[in-house]
């Protein structure tokens, strides 16, 4: 009776130990969600790829660039319906947007930048490149060859866009499409017809 107790005490012993070797390696390649922990990308490429899903429910501070989680690609162009200010411009800078108002920006600040527009829009190229002026502009799409009913018809008559390039390209712009007509207005007292012809001018 005794040695069957021993014996069963051993075994409990073994399946406890076990138990803690499964805990402690599961600690170890899950944290717990309530620590912090630091990931490391692979000094070779100075980035962090992780493939499937990352799950964070505490901050994350990423000093690089964060790509492939549905950001906008460099030198994309949205709307922006907030006040308008220096701190919110101040801001939207630190977030990688700045306002499309013609302004000169340094290379070595905006070097992602610079690669995808160069100089498309002025600028001298060093050290200062410049961004697309859309001040009181609406945007149209780049008729990029279309020669259907939906055609820009003028395509090839746009003009430069800051760097000497304009006809059917990116970035390139239209002025307005109004001439210089007539409207005649008719007015009446009951015996009486009178017209009226006003000029309008662009």
């Amino acid at each position: 009776m005794i040695k069957e107790i021993n014996l069963m005490h051993r075994f409990f012993k073994y399946i406890l130990i076990v138990f803690l070797i499964i805990v402690y390696a599961v600690n170890g390649f899950y944290s717990p969600v309530n620590e912090a922990h630091a990931l490391e990308g692979n000094p070779e490429d100075e980035g962090l790829h992780v493939e499937g899903s990352l799950g964070v429910d505490k901050d994350l501070t990423v000093a690089g660039t964060i790509t492939g989680f549905g950001t906008s690609p460099i030198g994309s162009i949205t709307a922006f319906a907030g006040k308008h200010s220096k701190d919110v411009v101040d801001e939207l800078a630190s977030d990688g947007w700045l306002e499309c108002n013609g302004q000169g920006v340094s290379i070595d600040n905006y070097p992602k930048l610079y690669a995808v527009i160069g100089t498309m829009y002025g600028g001298n190229g060093d050290p200062t490149f410049h961004i697309p002026d859309y001040r009181g502009m609406f945007l149209r799409g780049w008729n990029h060859g279309r020669s259907d009913n939906y055609k820009d018809p003028e395509a090839s008559s746009r003009s430069n866009r800051g760097d000497g390039i304009g006809g059917d390209d990116i970035g390139t712009k239209q002025s307005h499409s109004y001439s210089d007509h007539g409207h005649r207005f008719l007015a009446r007292d009951g015996t009486h017809i009178w017209y009226y012809s006003v000029n309008s001018s662009f």
